[in-house]
């Protein structure tokens, strides 16, 4: 930063700091590194006046989260019709890039039951972020049915985190 006088540049510097600490949990985005942002915090500033009392660089520090996060999220929507037959049923491939497992978003309109393993939940309309749906690295299966009267749909959502 610089500054035409002394006044100028501590005006500017608190201006600076006033703006930058309130930095909590922000994208930060790098411009080399296209698809990708990360989250931060304001952690630590200092400012060196370079032995001038018009001219200072400041130096901010973050606290970040540890993975890059796409900036386009990854969605899986399915739709599973109503049959006076029976029940239907449809697998769904969910693939996973990311460096680690993670909980996805999943949204559920009408009533189903989802298999995954071994175990099942059965859900009705709603928002959901449990562990019951956390996703491996990779590809996993899910066995989606259809339990109510009218066509059901699950959308699955997630942003993928890599090193």
């Amino acid at each position: 930063m610089t500054a035409s006088t002394p006044q100028e540049l501590e005006e500017m510097k608190i201006a600076f700091a006033s703006w930058i600490m309130n930095v909590q949990n922000e994208k930060i985005f790098d411009p080399f590194i296209a698809d990708y942002h990360f989250k931060g915090t304001y952690s630590a500033m200092s400012f060196d006046d370079e032995d001038c009392v018009e001219k200072t660089t400041a130096t901010v520090t973050f606290k970040a989260y540890p993975y890059k996060i796409a900036n386009v999220e990854t969605t899986v929507k399915t739709e599973i019709a109503y049959s006076e037959s029976g029940d239907m049923e449809r697998t769904v491939e969910i693939i996973n890039s990311s460096s680690h497992r993670l909980v996805p978003t999943v949204v559920v309109e009408g009533a189903v039951s989802i298999r995954i393993g071994g175990a099942s939940v059965q859900i009705t309309s709603g928002t959901y972020e449990d562990d019951f749906f956390m996703l491996p690295v990779g590809k996993s299966e899910w066995v989606v049915t259809n339990q109510g009267t009218e066509t059901a749909t699950v959308t699955v959502s997630f942003f993928e985190e890599v090193f």
